[in-house]
């Protein structure tokens, strides 16, 4: 049984560690209970705390929650009217299929009314649904239009052209078949992207995506240099070289040719070596191999041959083998010699 690692005094964003609580009987991870920078006490998976899964006891998400709310309201009120509340779909309680337009069993009529900043006014009893319906119509033309071309507080529209939003530039305006203003950009990687102008202003866009790939990866990326994986060992990261799962990384094979191989397949054990093991150019193989080829022609042993620096190193006939089958071990040393010569 593993032991337990202790996360008593340990602070994790606005949460302090008090002690171990218990296990959870379904993961069997250990929780521990913790106070958080507003007083609130809360019980918390280890692992969770160690990931950043959690970094208040929620206080901090509904502070931050709240105060996007408060702007995104600020955004869309133009004179104390909502724009998204003007454009908002009929509700499902609805049973005349028009907004603004209800039966009154009182007066056995159909009354026609419409919200204008915070109030209600009634535009009249009509025999008729249709009357109603036009006259709600004729009502929205009146009140609800002139706040549905305004494009912010000034009334015009916010032209981003040039700006700058982290990684991304816009260019021009996008010609595109939707209600709000949509831009053109380029991103610092050299990607084009159209990007809502909302999602601009207020930070939810800030690159085509590779920003998020990069900060994932940072999360991820183990140090791995010096380890050995098979016949490989890990030397140094390969700069510019990356994909989602991790970054390449350079490696010397026992055979000794270099190879840059995924960080993920080599933890993962998917790669071994730089494909001299697959078709079966071992070191001992090789040296096995080649020791009884020589055995026949009465010459030198395993161990000796390894130290004679007159024959080919164990790379130098890997090199030369290419795709050839071990048997022919001894004709490329043969080969060797004589080219030597």
């Amino acid at each position: 049984m593993t032991k337990r690692k202790d996360l008593t005094g340990n602070t994790y964003g606005e949460l302090e560690v008090l002690g171990y609580s218990h296990n959870d009987p379904n993961s069997r991870t250990p929780v521990w209970l913790c106070r958080c920078s507003c007083g609130t006490e809360k019980e918390i998976a280890g692992y969770a705390l160690e990931h950043g899964h959690y970094k208040s006891c929620g206080c901090k998400r509904d502070e931050k929650r709240d105060k996007g709310l408060i702007e995104h309201i600020k955004q869309d009120a133009v004179d104390g009217t909502r724009k998204s509340a003007l454009k908002a779909k009929l509700h499902k309680g609805n049973k005349s299929g028009h907004k603004g337009v209800s039966w009154m069993d009182s007066r056995q009529k159909w009354k026609a009314y419409i919200g204008v900043k915070g109030k209600q006014i009634t535009l009249g009893y009509f025999e008729s649904k249709a009357d109603a319906i036009a006259a709600r119509k004729a009502a929205e033309e009146k009140y609800h239009k002139p706040y549905l071309k305004t494009k912010n507080k000034s009334g015009v529209l916010i032209d981003l052209t040039g700006k700058r939003f982290n990684r991304l530039k816009v260019i021009k305006r996008a010609q595109v078949d939707k209600k709000d203003p949509h831009w053109e950009c380029v991103c610092d990687c050299g990607e084009e992207i159209i990007v809502n102008g909302g999602a601009l202003r207020h930070g939810y866009s800030q690159s085509c995506g590779c920003l998020g790939i990069e900060r994932r990866r940072e999360k991820t990326i183990v140090d791995i240099a010096g380890k050995r994986f098979g016949n490989l060992v890990a030397i140094k990261p390969v700069e510019g070289k990356s994909k989602k799962q991790g970054v390449y990384w350079l490696c010397k094979c026992d055979c000794g040719n270099e190879h840059t191989v995924l960080s993920h397949n080599l933890r993962y054990g998917m790669t071994k070596s730089c494909g001299c093991l697959r078709l079966g150019y071992t070191k001992e193989k090789v040296l096995d191999t080649l020791a009884n080829a020589l055995k026949v022609n009465g010459r030198m042993t395993k161990k000796e041959i390894e130290n004679d620096k007159d024959l080919p190193s164990f790379p130098t006939i890997v090199k030369h083998l290419k795709v050839r089958k071990i048997k022919d071990v001894w004709n490329v040393v043969d080969e060797y010699m004589r080219d030597k010569d």
